[in-house]
């Protein structure tokens, strides 16, 4: 039977999981909405300027990295952490978020960890007020330190693009972003730029 300090660990093992968890949601979300803005605001410079070879070849590194960058820091990190791959939350962080939580536990959290730290060997004395405070944190639910529908108030900055997106269309001017995004993606083309003269016969 296992003893109250190591259930603690393993509830403490369970928040970090669901903390990071929550933080690639949070990613998803923002990364989407991060790089369809992007997308937007540079189609729109593209269908203003209709850059030359140059122009539009820096547009579309500079959009490759932005979002690789942004994909990385927003998906990938958090993704990484839930492999356990990289630094992860340490116990003593663990618990202070916790507690930010949990007002009542917080000092009485991060206090058995670090008796647990500091005790050296097996004393008796130590071993015995370590696994009365962890009992007594056991019916704490740590996990609710934690809630996805936070991030429901990111998703209106997903919907921006997507309104957007969905009004051109509506309107039937999907050709000013997807036109415009063609000419940067095929950067090394050269455009004539066009012809604002009809002529009648």
């Amino acid at each position: 039977m296992q003893d109250a300090y190591s259930i603690l660990i393993k509830k403490l093992s369970a928040f970090t999981q669901k903390y990071y968890q929550n933080q690639l949601i949070r990613g998803l979300v923002l990364c989407f909405a991060s790089v369809a803005i992007g997308f937007i605001v540079f189609a729109v410079l593209e269908h203003y300027g209709r850059f030359g070879v140059l122009t539009r070849t820096i547009l579309f590194w500079a959009f490759v990295l932005l979002s690789t960058l942004i994909l990385c820091l927003l998906v990938f990190r958090p993704l990484f952490k839930l492999a356990k791959l990289g630094e992860r939350l340490s116990d003593d962080q663990a618990a202070k978020i916790i507690g930010r939580h949990f007002h009542r536990v917080s000092d009485k959290l991060l206090n058995v960890i670090q008796l647990k730290k500091q005790s050296t060997g097996s004393l008796a004395l130590i071993e015995a007020s370590i696994n009365q405070k962890a009992t007594e944190l056991k019916p704490v639910p740590f996990l609710n330190a934690v809630q996805f529908s936070e991030n429901k108030r990111y998703i209106k900055y997903a919907l921006v693009p997507l309104f957007i997106f969905v009004g051109l269309y509506a309107s039937d001017r999907e050709g000013f972003i997807t036109e415009s995004s063609a000419r940067i993606i095929d950067y090394k083309t050269e455009y004539a730029p066009p012809s604002h003269l009809s002529f009648l016969f």
